[in-house]
């Protein structure tokens, strides 16, 4: 009896494969940074912030990732039931205007744009709770880009077996 070895299968190589293919078929479902070169105008597209949402016994927490904006870009608002942070991040690179035929060159403080990847824009997320929640108890706290929002559960009236004395 001889023993036939079987080609080892690369699983680096599939797994990379498959990595390319799962990106591929998310490109086609949103939109992708645009990538202009230098000197060109950059198109506003719509961008969703990334958020860890979790809970405890008392509250829901949502954590935001909000790089490169100010508390006073981001509004949060509170209406039945659903909570809605918003906000834009705006392009800071603009490119300037060049001058008319007779008219002096303004000195040029923009920078050279080489390649842009992150996403600019309106954004726009909602939340539903599944449990009652205390609407006047909501807080809100933004540090290095993070905004966290606290939303405390209202007290209700829960079940309970009574003891018989």
């Amino acid at each position: 009896m001889s023993i036939v070895r079987h080609p080892a299968i690369n699983v680096y190589g599939v797994q990379r494969d498959l990595q390319r293919e799962v990106n591929r078929l998310l490109e086609n479902f949103f939109p992708a940074a645009p990538r202009h070169a230098a000197g060109e105008g950059v198109e506003s597209v719509a961008w969703r912030p990334m958020v860890d949402i979790h809970e405890d016994a008392a509250s829901y927490v949502i954590d935001a990732e909000l790089p490169g904006l100010s508390r006073e870009d981001v509004k949060i608002n509170f209406q039945d039931g659903t909570l809605t942070l918003s906000g834009e991040r705006s392009y800071k690179y603009e490119k300037k205007e060049t001058p008319e035929a007779g008219e002096a060159a303004e000195e040029t403080t923009a920078k050279s744009r080489y390649r842009t990847e992150r996403l600019y824009g309106k954004f726009h997320r909602s939340f539903t709770f599944s449990s009652p929640v205390d609407a006047d108890g909501i807080t809100a706290r933004f540090d290095s880009g993070v905004l966290t929002v606290t939303v405390p559960k209202a007290h209700i009236a829960r079940p309970r077996q009574i003891d018989i004395q």
